[in-house]
């Protein structure tokens, strides 16, 4: 019979859980990096169609057509803007977990000068705020690891 996950977690030292958060810290850096040069992709691919497109600028077709390209790359661009917002809200979770766990300030630097601090478009899209830093659907956590309440 298999042991529940919370057993097996409990065996877990701090400093495990410590670096096992650091990995996911840095897988999800990996994420926002990723989505970013996804994002300026999109962008290059707009821009090349929307050349082509004033090519032959003519008629009804031509504004359906430059709608439609223009739709497609600002809601994609957008999208990316959103998934690196929860990317970045999660890390700085991440951050306060593991600076919780380890007694002291050991990351930082994201959560106080970070892109989602300081980017203008982040905020104008509310996708930071200063005094929410749960992520739902993940219970509370004592010190130990353990569930509250």
């Amino acid at each position: 019979m298999a042991r529940p996950a919370s057993l097996v977690v409990e065996r877990l030292s701090v400093s495990e859980k410590i670096s096992i958060m650091v990995g996911e810290y840095n897988t999800l850096h990996a994420e926002i990096v990723a989505r970013t040069n996804s994002r300026y992709n999109i962008a290059s691919i707009g821009l090349v169609v929307l050349t082509l497109l004033l090519r032959d600028p003519v008629g009804v077709k031509f504004y359906m057509s430059l709608f439609a390209v223009l739709s497609i790359v600002l809601a994609s661009i957008l999208h990316e803007y959103k998934e690196i917002g929860k990317c970045a809200k999660y890390r700085r979770f991440l951050i306060n977990k593991v600076n919780l766990l380890a007694r002291e300030e050991l990351l930082g630097y994201e959560a106080k000068f970070g892109a989602a601090k300081t980017d203008p478009i982040f905020r104008l899209l509310r996708m930071d705020r200063d005094d929410d830093t749960s992520i739902p659907n993940i219970p509370k956590t004592d010190m130990a690891g353990y569930p509250e309440g």
